[in-house]
């Protein structure tokens, strides 16, 4: 199968990173990090596979993030979690004028999530744990 792609997850709330980790962990190297400016750091010693972030975040929002991450690693993939997607400031079509992949709106289930990640990395998930 080979070595397992790294997702760095960006997340204020300490639950959801812990379920990140969860849902994701098995089958990928999950980083974490709880605002931009420590994705950020994370992101000068290593190239995610992938990056998750949060929309609204204190210090730096998600936007600013995938903002800054894309211009240090211009292909990354990207996605991007919000529990309101209300403001002109913050909505999917900002986020994908960003580069962003997909949008997701919290809650989501773990099969959700499984399903967003498998779509730009591999390996797939069987099929009984969607």
């Amino acid at each position: 199968m080979g070595e397992k792609k790294t997702i760095l997850c960006v997340d204020d709330d300490e639950q959801l990173r812990g379920f990140y980790s969860c849902v994701l962990g098995n089958n990928y190297n999950v980083m974490t990090a709880d605002g931009g400016l420590a994705a950020l750091a994370l992101l000068d010693t290593a190239k995610p596979d992938l990056l998750i972030s949060d929309c609204q975040m204190p210090g730096m929002n998600g936007f600013e993030l995938v903002g800054k991450a894309r211009l240090q690693y211009p292909d990354l993939d990207c996605i991007m979690a919000s529990g309101t997607w209300e403001s002109e400031n913050q909505s999917p079509d900002l986020a994908h004028a960003l580069g962003v992949k997909e949008c997701l709106t919290k809650p989501f289930s773990p099969s959700a999530l499984r399903t967003t990640v498998q779509k730009y990395l591999a390996p797939v998930f069987p099929a009984t744990l969607l």
